[in-house]
């Protein structure tokens, strides 16, 4: 299988959540304010906002569905 026919067959919600894992990725080189343990702050921060999106806002207020994946495919970009 091809590279390109791999992405087209991720869905359109999983390619979504892999966008917003790269917007949160960008706290890591912020972090750097922080000294020595700025990027593994950055990362805290970022995983600290997928999970409240996936377990407050989804599953606690029933504002959409909180799925396990979604916690991995926003979590790709930041590893």
């Amino acid at each position: 299988m091809s590279l390109q026919k791999f992405i087209q067959n991720i869905p359109l919600d999983k390619k979504e959540h892999l966008v917003l894992g790269v917007i949160y990725s960008s706290l890591i080189p912020l972090g750097g304010l922080f000294g020595v343990y700025g990027a593994l702050i950055g990362f805290a921060i970022g995983t600290y906002l997928v999970l409240w999106k996936e377990l407050w806002y989804d599953l606690h207020k029933k504002k959409g569905k909180a799925e396990f994946l979604d916690f991995v495919y926003n979590e790709i970009p930041l590893i």
